[in-house]
């Protein structure tokens, strides 16, 4: 062998090595339905999921929505709302993606109470 093939097969291997890292992995049925990069409908579903909220707790201040996943497949979708009432306690509201209706009965899963 050369010198010169001795100092190419490190970059010929080193090249073939960084041809599959390059290569971006396909995505999850979850990862798509949960990324940020959100749509129009999505955008439409919060504000009609914030027009739930305000006239339900008007006084109420939103802190956070988010969509999640209710399945380890990433099929049923929902929205998640974290909010402050007046009485202090937050609580979380869940909407059914699709529906936009709200889900585990009408009362909001709530924190301990203040101390």
């Amino acid at each position: 062998m050369t010198t010169r093939s001795i100092h190419a097969l490190p970059a010929a291997l080193l090249l073939a090595l960084s041809v599959p890292a390059l290569a971006q992995p396909t995505p999850s049925p979850r990862e798509c339905a949960l990324r940020d990069d959100a749509p129009p409908e999505t955008t439409a579903a919060f504000a009609a999921i914030l027009a739930k909220i305000k006239a339900r707790f008007p006084d109420a201040h939103i802190l956070k929505i988010e969509r999640t996943a209710l399945d380890l497949e990433g099929r049923r979708l929902a929205y998640e709302v974290k909010l402050l009432p007046q009485d202090g306690r937050i609580a979380w509201l869940r909407f059914d993606a699709r529906t936009l209706e709200p889900l585990q009965g009408a009362a909001p899963e709530r924190d301990c109470a203040p101390s």
